[in-house]
């Protein structure tokens, strides 16, 4: 039998919506607000035959966007 090795996932590299909220400390509504003023980069995940899906945004974003915000408040 083989041994099985732990192997640990691979860190996130985008998040939904609600995790960004989440993560930035603030509402869904305002991490859309900020997708769509090109603040936080994000992709869609479309279905097919659907417009809407979706959306995630890189985890590089949120980071860059918190840099900048602490210092703007410094």
């Amino acid at each position: 039998m083989k041994s099985q090795k732990s192997i640990s996932p691979p860190p996130r590299k985008e998040v939904s919506p609600k995790q960004a909220a989440e993560m930035i400390g603030c509402s869904v509504g305002y991490i859309y607000a900020l997708m769509g003023d090109g603040e936080l980069v994000h992709r869609p995940i479309l279905r097919r035959g659907k417009e809407r899906g979706l959306r995630r945004i890189t985890v590089e974003s949120i980071e860059r966007f918190l840099a900048k915000r602490e210092e703007v408040s410094a």
